[in-house]
């Protein structure tokens, strides 16, 4: 959102970008022992049973760890970064809003050139 609406040449979008950075990373971790543990219950069932379990228990538990580091994080960041969210989408709609009522302005415009008045 704050590269689409070029919210990130102005504070309130960099600030929010920075505010949300630790908590997309704590998220990247937990994404990332999913994939693992996807990975590990995948593996070859013919092998040794017993190490592809211990695999998954261990992941489970590292995944664990990981998502409650994220909630606290979420915690620890979630006013400031509901409040820079909220300010973020009213910079975003006072700039769609202007941008819409420019076109209609190039519209009425480009309609009044093509179609001169009667004589």
């Amino acid at each position: 959102m704050v590269g689409a609406f070029q919210l990130d040449s102005k504070k309130i979008g960099t600030s929010l970008v920075k505010n949300l950075k630790p908590i997309r990373q704590a998220a990247g971790v937990v994404r990332d022992l999913d994939v693992l543990t996807d990975l590990a219950a995948s593996l070859d069932r013919a092998g040794d049973g017993d190490c592809r379990l211990q695999l998954t228990e261990h992941l489970g538990a590292r995944r664990k760890k990981a998502a409650a580091k994220m909630r606290k994080t979420v915690d620890a960041t979630e006013k400031a970064a509901r409040s820079l969210l909220k300010a973020c989408r009213k910079s975003a709609e006072a700039g769609l809003n202007a941008a819409n009522s420019s076109n209609a302005k190039e519209k009425s415009i480009q309609k009044i050139g093509r179609n001169p008045p009667a004589r």
